[in-house]
């Protein structure tokens, strides 16, 4: 029975985590903007966000671009890394 009730604490805790919204797309555009700009200069107004989602603490979420397409993901640092397809 302990251990039932353990699982069940643990899937709950990490479907919470999973869940969390993410509903600011203005923010993911300036941080895709941090993370592309290094790698090719692209104007934020252009940089349209998919796929946005959370899993644990971690944040992932494509951005699209005039020049590609880039994976980005965000971690506890809050520093974005992109990295094209």
């Amino acid at each position: 029975m302990r251990t039932v009730i353990i699982a069940a604490l643990t899937i709950g805790a990490l479907g919470g985590c999973a869940s969390i919204p993410l509903d600011d797309p203005e923010e993911f555009e300036a941080l895709s903007h941090e993370g592309i700009a290094a790698l090719e200069g692209v104007a934020p107004d252009s940089i349209r966000i998919e796929g946005l989602h959370g899993f644990m603490l971690n944040t992932y979420w494509t951005a699209v671009t005039p020049k590609g397409r880039y994976g980005c993901m965000r971690d506890l640092t809050g520093a974005p890394t992109c990295e094209k397809r």
